[in-house]
């Protein structure tokens, strides 16, 4: 990850036109969920090794791989393919109450009176 980060520092320093801070933020963010996940889940095998309580150790290795999760499918489904979905599902969420608003005003037994 540090390796990653020091070589889009490095490719991005001499260009300034190509610097892109919001990919670099994105990136550490994603780093430090699966570096979260991953340690998570370790104290989960040393929960389940040391102290033999298997359900703590079964929920504490769960909530590591869930915790991988977000990074994972962005690594293989890539960036823009993800938030193009999330875009598309969110689009269609405000089109869906954007026209029942609508057919609500529409249905309403109310007189407008201008002026």
């Amino acid at each position: 990850l540090a390796v990653r980060w020091f070589y889009l520092q490095y490719r991005y320093a001499f260009k300034p036109s190509k610097y892109k801070p919001t990919l670099w933020f994105y990136e550490v963010v994603y780093g430090e969920i699966a570096v979260g996940g991953i340690a998570i889940m370790i104290q989960g095998l040393f929960v389940s090794l040391s102290y033999d309580q298997q359900s703590v150790a079964f929920w504490t290795i769960a909530r590591g791989i869930v915790s991988c999760l977000p990074p994972l499918v962005v690594v293989v489904y890539g960036r823009e393919k993800v938030f193009e979905f999330l875009i598309r599902r969110f689009e269609r969420n405000h089109l869906q109450t954007d026209g029942k608003f609508i057919m609500e005003l529409f249905s309403a037994d109310v007189e407008f009176i201008a002026g």
